[in-house]
């Protein structure tokens, strides 16, 4: 079954801060980062099982390199992003 990923609105503000907070740190830092969140939602799409499900269905994937987590749920064929 391939799952559909859906990225509230909240998740793209809190992804533009935390980008520029990067970019802040060192020029190119924040364009690391979002290749990692991506990476991480394309390792999610296809396999989004592996991680176990907690309190409610609530799944979370730690981002590679960066303090950060993809936090999910697994509704029928899509994948929402919390």
């Amino acid at each position: 079954m391939r799952y559909r990923i859906i990225i509230r609105f909240e998740v793209e503000n809190d992804l533009k801060e935390a980008f520029s907070w990067y970019e802040d740190k060192r020029q190119g830092l924040g364009y690391d980062f979002l290749l990692q969140v991506d990476a991480g939602l394309r390792f999610i799409e296809r396999n989004p099982k592996i991680c176990p499900a907690e309190y409610k269905g609530v799944r979370k994937y730690l981002v590679k390199r960066f303090p950060y987590k993809i936090i999910y749920l697994l509704e029928e064929e899509r994948i929402d992003s919390i």
